[in-house]
């Protein structure tokens, strides 16, 4: 039996699906950074991402069938929950720095001439706009996950409220 159009809804498991495309996205943006910075910021961030889709896997693994049981589900979804906020400290970090310090998107250019002078500026500005960009699309999707999150949790306190103690 399929569903009306007009009943169809987010997927339940949808926090699942963004949680990869999170993990996609922050290694693709590292992956791009400034060597200096990738081994500073890089490497913290790519990990976070990773405990993110983890946590959010494993929780979706689980299903309790007494109140310690789901009590893990939970914390795997608090854990989540940190990893995101972790996140976007970073990405925010490391989107200030390049924004303060945009001399690093044209390292190794001479200056020498006009059209030098040109090609640097030119290059300097395209690398603000790509990391604006890319910051932003990070952004939507960490609070977007969140919010599913969020919406999991809370059914799951109205699912699990009576599950036995043992």
């Amino acid at each position: 039996m399929s569903v009306p159009v007009r009943d169809r809804g987010e997927s339940v498991v949808q926090y699942l699906a963004n949680a990869e495309e999170i993990k996609e996205e922050v290694l693709s943006f590292c992956m791009k950074l400034p060597k200096r910075l990738g081994g500073y910021m890089g490497h913290g961030t790519l990990d976070e991402a990773l405990r993110l889709a983890n946590c959010v896997r494993a929780a979706n693994g689980r299903y309790p069938v007494n109140r310690p049981e789901a009590q893990k589900r939970r914390e795997l979804l608090n854990e989540a929950n940190d990893a995101i906020q972790a996140l976007i400290g970073n990405i925010t970090t490391i989107r200030n720095h390049l924004m303060k310090n945009p001399e690093i998107f044209a390292e190794g250019m001479k200056e020498e001439t006009e059209d030098q002078r040109r090609a640097k500026d030119k290059k300097v500005s395209k690398g603000k706009r790509r990391v604006w960009n890319a910051t932003e699309r990070l952004a939507s999707l960490l609070n977007e996950e969140a919010k599913l999150i969020s919406g999991v949790k809370d059914a799951d306190r109205k699912r699990y409220k009576n599950l036995p103690d043992f």
